[in-house]
């Protein structure tokens, strides 16, 4: 993503360089964001995962 703008800045020009990749980036976060949560999901129903418990207890 960083490098993603500068580039769009140079082949598209200032306006249209901020709104060029933001679709994608979306879909992406998205897609990913849903992704980590059925794992974590699958994770938990199989105890794999360890419950956090607070040290000042």
């Amino acid at each position: 993503m960083l490098v993603s703008v500068p580039i769009a800045n140079l082949f598209l020009g200032m306006e249209a360089a901020a709104l060029a990749f933001m679709p994608t980036f979306l879909i992406s976060s998205v897609t990913g964001s849903i992704l980590g949560l059925l794992l974590a999901v699958r994770l938990k129903k199989q105890g794999c995962l360890i419950e956090r418990t607070d040290s000042n207890e």
